[in-house]
């Protein structure tokens, strides 16, 4: 049972500094007796089963706090001890060849790498939006696209201008979210929000909500056409549950709700090439919007119609947040964002003053950039204090 207590009894121990960093990198050393059997290997190759088994149970627990769990399973090792079990199994070394996978020695490090690093890339913001862009547009496209930066980088100014681009130049108008405390004590809050905005719909409803839907109905059937009129019912009650309903029903009937979201999308994706969910503040993103937004992805982002690009503030690999088949490194672009530099920050300045130069003098532009250390943020709040 060593192959499977040892393993789980030193996971115990890293598990709780792993989940106060919300990262880690769990790597099980398994076998491909724990996929296959091996005949005269019974209890081994049943610990090492057992092993793989855990490592699949636990990374889907572990998910949510960006620790990935994976067992590498390699075959028959030409090693001193490898070759000796073959001598004393029923099968002949020839016979082994032919039947069973074979490593190197050197091979096995290898297989960790891939696994251990992540496509983390440190940008400044102006690269950092035209890397966004390009993996949302130019093929290889990426399924997530993650922008991360330490609080006051600027994460939530480029994805709005990352936004407005799509939008000028591509005629992309995402679904876009902005996760806070109040979306995320919400059932659905954070697509609430993102339907609420798109429909340029109040965030608070009238005391009638009859009166409402009948003052509503036309404008919601022209945005999705092939909804019933039950389902428009139930579409308003999601966007405002506070009038119709509790939140307690909506958790209840998830499932119907799941199928009335996933059809809505599918609506409003049939006619383009690019429909994009954009959440910002990702790292307050409620329980049930969570979950929907792990379906999208599980269901191929609904045939890879779907792109998603959040923001977060953790420093950590987008594949972290999602324990989905459909989220590596190949499918999933990590852009970790560095302060502004002061070229970028007098750039960003000169938009608030509508290219003027007469209305920042360089002392000025470079007095505000070094007060705020380049932080796009405070850049922002400053201008819009003015």
């Amino acid at each position: 049972m060593l192959n499977s207590v040892s393993a789980l009894k030193l996971i115990k121990y890293v598990v709780p500094y792993m989940k106060n960093s919300n990262w880690g990198r769990i790597i099980n050393i398994g076998s491909i007796s724990g996929v296959m059997g091996e005949s005269f290997a019974s209890v081994y190759s049943a610990t090492k089963a057992g092993l793989i088994g855990f490592s699949k149970a636990s990374g889907l627990e572990l998910a949510e706090y960006g620790i990935t769990v994976n067992t590498i399973n390699p075959g028959w090792v030409e090693t001193d001890l490898g070759l000796k079990s073959i001598e004393d199994s029923e099968f002949s070394l020839e016979e082994t060849i032919q039947t069973t996978a074979q490593e190197e020695e050197e091979e096995i490090p290898e297989a960790a790498p891939p696994i251990i690093t992540t496509d983390m890339e440190n940008h400044s913001f102006t690269v950092a939006k035209q890397t966004a862009i390009n993996a949302i547009i130019n093929p290889p496209k990426s399924n997530i696209i993650a922008i991360t930066g330490d609080c006051g980088f600027g994460k939530s100014v480029l994805l709005k201008q990352i936004i407005t681009e799509l939008n000028a130049n591509h005629s992309i108008i995402p679904l876009y979210a902005r996760c806070s405390k109040t979306t995320q004590i919400s059932c659905l809050g954070a697509f609430q929000d993102a339907f609420l905005s798109l429909l340029g719909l109040p965030g608070c409803c009238t005391n009638n909500i009859n009166a409402f839907i009948k003052s509503n109905k036309a404008s919601l059937k022209q945005a999705f056409p092939n909804l019933s009129d039950n389902e428009i019912a139930d579409f308003v009650n999601f966007l405002y549950p506070h009038k119709t309903d509790v939140f307690a029903n909506m958790a209840k009937n998830k499932t119907k709700l799941f199928e009335l979201l996933n059809k809505t999308i599918r609506i409003l994706s049939d006619n383009i090439d690019h429909f994009v969910v954009a959440i910002d503040n990702f790292d307050f993103i409620d329980g049930m919007s969570y979950e929907f937004l792990t379906q999208l992805i599980d269901n191929e982002m609904l045939n890879g119609k779907i792109q998603i690009i959040i923001t977060y503030q953790d420093n950590k690999a987008a594949e972290g947040y999602f324990a989905s088949n459909n989220v590596n490194s190949s499918t999933a672009k990590t852009i970790h964002l560095k302060p502004l530099t002061q070229s970028e920050a007098e750039d960003f300045m000169m938009q608030y003053v509508n290219n003027d130069k007469n209305l920042l003098s360089e002392e000025l532009k470079t007095n505000i950039y070094n007060t705020f250390n380049g932080s796009g943020l405070c850049i922002e709040h400053y201008f819009a204090l003015l």
